[in-house]
């Protein structure tokens, strides 16, 4: 009897691993931090696009792509491992952003003239990396107060 029992538990206990093992878990889907609605009204453009992709298993540069009618991406994020927020600190960071404690501005090559395009920051074991795209003239889609917004609402939802 019990050996019946130490067989079933045994067996129960490797489908359970091999489950667990070999599962194939679906691509992450972060659309959930920050509504079109929401860059709509924090950049002031409409009927704009939103282009989520899982980046670790796309090989695409980022997870959220905001994007105008004409494709043109205005805001782009990317959640990372917070562990590597130390690497992606002194690769980028061209000064503190004070109003979080694990939050700087990129890249590194921001001046007076050139603002931040990117803002970083950690919260619990997730990095989240937000830049702004480009637009004709060269300046940025979405100035600092508009990063600054994008940031405060998904930092509220990690």
């Amino acid at each position: 009897m019990m050996k019946k029992y130490l067989l079933c538990l045994l067996l129960t206990i490797g489908l359970l691993i091999s489950g667990t093992v070999f599962a194939k878990p679906g691509d992450a889907d972060y659309s959930g931090l920050l509504k079109v609605s929401e860059v709509e009204s924090v950049s002031g453009k409409s009927k704009l696009s939103l282009r989520s992709m899982d980046s670790k298993k796309s090989g695409e540069a980022y997870d959220l792509q905001y994007s105008t009618a004409d494709g043109h991406a205005i805001l782009m994020i990317q959640v990372l491992r917070g562990s590597d927020y130390e690497m992606y600190y002194r690769d980028y960071r061209c000064q503190d952003y004070r109003p979080m404690e694990y939050a700087f501005w990129g890249p590194k090559t921001a001046t007076p003239e050139n603002p931040p395009s990117q803002l970083w920051f950690r919260k619990g074991d997730t990095l989240i990396f937000i830049e702004s795209g480009y637009d004709k003239s060269g300046k940025t889609d979405l100035n600092v107060e508009m990063m600054e917004q994008v940031a405060k609402i998904i930092a509220s939802r990690l």
